[in-house]
């Protein structure tokens, strides 16, 4: 519902959730997860079946309850960095500065990533030190996919028990470092697609110089409950077509928009905004005015400027859209 510059949504189901954002800038939110689904989420990790069979979880975007159960849903006016590695060692200097930064561009969240089994410690000290902010995710990053794979898969796999993550990731196929690796690391996203569809989490895919490897798989494997984002889109055209064809994923957009060269203006123009996520990748892909420099969190702000330039709408339609978006298919 809307009452001037008040809004306040929710969303019924498993997770109720009451939200007011004030002068589209001071976000309150009020998250009570019922017990049953935490619950649910252990079973299925211990090697449960998911009977969730009409959650609705993935469906076609511009449908009715594209990505949950029948339910009006809170969108904030605040900005969501989607992915973020900012629990790296890059950030150990002037972290509680750079969160502070990030606060201050107006960033409400901020969804981090895993990278191998070493990163998972680094990743949770940030997520418990600011649980209201960073929102960890699980999984192996494909450039970590090596000889003992499996072994770190079986590692990580119990994890889900142990706490809450919003995601799969980041996961996928990367053949600009390692082509060697390419049959293991389609192994590695398969098995974690399906770890996936039986908690009924989104995933997070990289895909670099591996869009028709990946497309490949997915023709394969993509079901209902199957869904996410493809992380930095950096496609032309007809591999943002594909990733809209299957109907339940999006599309993250960071810094690499607002390289001169890149061409993803051009091709982003034609993609509908309730495709699209923001992201910035930290520290890595820092966006103009700060190419060449560590990226944050808080250079998101950029991403969304230049993204409301190229859609020729607002700054806030821009930042209302793509926090919905991702409020809806991460469900922090």
């Amino acid at each position: 519902m809307h009452f001037g510059d008040v809004w306040i949504g929710f969303q019924k189901g498993s997770e109720f959730l009451f939200g007011v954002v004030v002068n589209f800038h001071l976000t309150i939110e009020l998250s009570l997860q019922c017990a049953q689904n935490g619950r649910r989420q252990d079973d299925i990790a211990n090697g449960a079946e998911s009977d969730d069979k009409d959650s609705g979880y993935g469906r076609h975007p511009g449908k009715s309850n594209r990505w949950g159960q029948t339910s009006d849903y809170f969108c904030a006016m605040s900005l969501i960095d989607t992915h973020s590695h900012i629990y790296l060692p890059q950030f150990d200097e002037d972290l509680d500065a750079m969160i502070a930064r990030a606060r201050e561009a107006g960033v409400t969240k901020i969804f981090l990533p895993n990278i191998d089994l070493d990163s998972i410690p680094l990743m949770h000290k940030l997520s418990d030190r600011y649980p209201e902010l960073c929102y960890p995710m699980l999984g192996l990053h494909p450039c970590d996919v090596k000889e003992n794979y499996i072994d770190v898969l079986n590692t990580m796999k119990p994890m889900f028990n142990d706490r809450k993550y919003i995601a799969v990731g980041e996961i996928g196929i990367d053949l600009y470092w390692d082509k060697t690796t390419l049959d293991i690391q389609i192994e590695a996203f398969k098995i974690q697609c399906a770890w996936a569809k039986a908690l009924a989490l989104p995933i997070v895919i990289h895909a670099r110089d591996s869009f028709d490897e990946i497309f490949a798989v997915m023709d394969e494997i993509h079901d209902d409950k199957l869904f996410g984002v493809f992380h930095c889109f950096t496609g032309h055209a007809d591999q943002a077509k594909k990733v809209m064809s299957y109907g339940n994923f999006l599309m993250g957009i960071g810094g690499v928009l607002t390289y001169e060269k890149s061409g993803l203006d051009v091709v982003a123009k034609d993609i509908p905004m309730e495709y699209l996520v923001l992201e910035t990748d930290s520290p890595f892909l820092t966006p103009k005015p700060f190419r060449g420099k560590r990226n944050e969190s808080s250079y998101v702000k950029f991403v969304a400027e230049k993204l409301a330039t190229v859609k020729e709408l607002s700054y806030d339609e821009v930042i209302g859209t793509t926090s919905q978006n991702a409020l809806k298919i991460f469900r922090p």
